[in-house]
């Protein structure tokens, strides 16, 4: 008997593993992870991988996660300068557009419904800077939130791709 070979959420290739034994395959080849870990999965006696916490099956790769902390490794990993550059563009951004909204409300001369459009798009833009910024600060650099995709994990994605 032997559990079905796939490829998991993490990219990760998974051959035919003989149950009651665990498979090990190298870590994803993200900058996030370390690439010298292992994850593995356990395929259970009856030939299902074993299930996690939630009820769906998973790949272990809590290996892949060390040594790579925000606080370590990844604050000062040079192939992530553009994240970096991201998140300072987009603060830029909303402090000017923030000014902007400022300025239009703060004039009454600047009442017209022309300008309400402008303001309309002002506060789309920083509704959109808000979520990829939360985005980019608490799932990219956080392996973990990666690992276990919380709901409200999915709800950030969704909201900063809609806007």
């Amino acid at each position: 008997v032997y559990c079905p070979a796939l490829i998991d959420d993490f990219g990760i290739c998974i051959r035919y593993t003989k149950a009651g034994t665990t498979a090990y395959m190298p870590c994803p080849d993200l900058e996030i992870y370390n690439p010298h870990g292992l994850a593995f999965r356990h395929c259970e006696d009856n030939g299902t991988w074993r299930l996690a916490f939630h009820g769906k099956a998973w790949t272990n790769i809590s290996a892949c996660l060390q040594n790579t902390s925000f606080h370590d490794d990844i604050m000062f990993n040079p192939s992530l300068s553009y994240i970096y550059l991201f998140i300072a563009g987009s603060s830029l951004s909303l402090l000017l557009v923030t000014i902007a909204l400022i300025i239009f409300h703060g004039f009454r001369q600047l009442r017209c419904d022309r300008i309400t459009v402008h303001k309309n798009l002002l506060v789309s833009y920083v509704f959109t800077s808000l979520t990829w910024i939360m985005y980019y600060r608490l799932v990219v650099f956080d392996g973990l939130v990666i690992m276990y995709n919380p709901r409200w994990c999915q709800i950030l994605h969704v909201i900063a791709q809609y806007f």
